[in-house]
């Protein structure tokens, strides 16, 4: 997988919060713990398995997360992230879980009827992080890929096919048992199709903008209202974008909120 493109939605910057507010509901299976943002970071709140989910919006069915990791565990305890996740927080919680041990590596899972974990895939790549760099991890279809950042590169780690949960969900992290980890700069977010033709369309929805992609084809003087949500970055309520394309062939959506490339720049934000 490249570099995640969605952006951050958490930087844990605030004052120290147990339990976890705001966008965050803790303990995604309800066997698990709580997380706390403590110093800045997230972390633990007592040597036991903690997890949250991130409570704002759903997102995909494709989508990502990542995280910077400032602190390794020292248990043999995995440190990582949910997608797709439904019903969290219930008995009957669904979804997918990677995580990272340094002494054996990365391993994806799948989380059903509240409190069960099967690992979909063996563990592979031990020993290959080192504090403070990132892991990513995505779901395309039926394809779930973990990624992580080392010393600047992104580097896939691992990878499994499975089609079990295929919608949107929500998105999350886990810490292990232990209160040493921490974690930073949660990001992710919905992953456009590459496959969506927009013609004649005169306003855009939310929910329409998630399936947008990079192949989109945009019919010429079409004019697009884009729901806020979609780029929370952005201050306004309704980003509006009048667009004079004169050919519908190069014209695509970016993630960031811009369409382009246009023969001329009336399309620009």
């Amino acid at each position: 997988m490249p570099a995640p493109s969605t952006p951050i939605l958490d930087s844990f910057t605030r004052a120290d919060e147990n339990p976890l507010a705001g966008n965050w509901t803790d303990k995604i299976s309800t066997s698990d713990g709580n997380l706390q943002v403590l110093s800045n970071q997230l972390a633990n709140t007592a040597a036991a398995r903690g997890t949250a989910w991130y409570n704002s919006n759903t997102f995909g069915p494709d989508c990502e997360a990542y995280i910077t990791i400032p602190t390794l565990q020292a248990s043999v305890d995995g440190i990582g992230l949910f997608l797709r996740v439904t019903n969290p927080g219930t008995a009957s919680a669904a979804g997918y879980m990677c995580w990272y041990i340094q002494s054996l590596g990365f391993r994806i899972w799948k989380l059903t009827s509240g409190t069960t974990f099967t690992p979909l895939v063996g563990y592979a790549n031990p020993g290959v992080l080192s504090a403070g760099d990132k892991i990513a991890f995505s779901a395309i279809g039926s394809s779930l890929k973990v990624a992580g950042l080392h010393s600047g590169v992104w580097t896939d780690y691992h990878s499994v096919t499975d089609s079990s949960f295929g919608g949107a969900g929500f998105i999350g992290v886990i810490g292990p048992a232990d209160t040493t980890w921490r974690i930073d700069d949660f990001g992710g977010g919905g992953l456009f199709s590459d496959s969506v033709t927009v013609s004649g369309k005169t306003s855009i929805s939310s929910t329409d903008i998630y399936q947008f992609g990079e192949a989109a084809t945009l019919s010429t003087q079409t004019y697009i209202s884009i729901v806020e949500d979609v780029f929370p970055s952005e201050d306004a309520d309704i980003i509006s974008v009048v667009t004079d394309i004169s050919s519908s062939t190069d014209d695509y959506l970016h993630p960031t909120g811009f369409w382009g490339p246009f023969d001329d720049d009336s399309g620009a934000l």
